[in-house]
């Protein structure tokens, strides 16, 4: 069970790096991979924190040459990873509880989340007991958001999204869950 004072601090503490991360590098010549690296950075720093339990690092989830997922941008995961090089790891299939795809920006989100889906199939394909989880910072497309949200969940994936960066006011994206949402959840699956 997460400490609810603690996971506060942690949120507050993820919103104020991914507002940085965001203001740095946006603009006209920046890649905004830079920012993506920084969210995917901070998430898997507060959920190894949070989940100390488990290994939490990025990479493929490997059963043999055949069988090997698309590239996670989080593995939470248990036991020694088959390699690793620092945060990258090659984690066997039993070792892992879920993955996660944190996108900072969807701005086609049909095209995105076909993609997002089928990364995270990769794994489940090799474990079907792995959880699947999207987290994203921002989206383009408030109506449609819902839907997607919907349709990933009924094919196991859940979606939730940060809509608190700068011209967003603070608004939540309807039909997402919080932030906060996110951890609760991920802590349920991890249970």
């Amino acid at each position: 069970m997460l400490n609810e004072s603690i996971l506060n601090e942690k949120i507050e503490h993820i919103k104020y790096q991914f507002h940085n991360g965001y203001s740095f590098f946006k603009g006209k010549n920046m890649n905004r991979k830079l920012s993506g690296d920084v969210y995917e950075i901070e998430l898997r720093r507060v959920i190894s924190e949070l989940f100390s339990s488990y290994k939490v690092g990025y990479g493929v989830v490997y059963k043999d040459a055949e069988s090997r997922s698309n590239e996670q941008d989080i593995i939470i995961y248990e036991g020694q990873p088959l390699f690793e090089s620092g945060s990258l790891i090659v984690v066997s299939p039993e070792a892992v509880k879920a993955v996660i795809q944190v996108k900072g920006y969807i701005p086609n989100p049909k095209k995105d989340f076909e993609i997002i889906k089928s990364n995270i199939d990769s794994a489940k394909k090799i474990n079907p007991s792995i959880k699947g989880f999207c987290f994203t910072v921002t989206a383009n497309a408030k109506k449609t958001f819902p839907n997607h949200r919907a349709y990933l969940k009924e094919v196991g994936i859940n979606l939730f999204a940060l809509w608190d960066m700068p011209g967003n006011n603070g608004e939540q994206l309807k039909g997402t869950g919080s932030i906060e949402d996110f951890f609760i959840t991920l802590d349920k699956a991890l249970s």
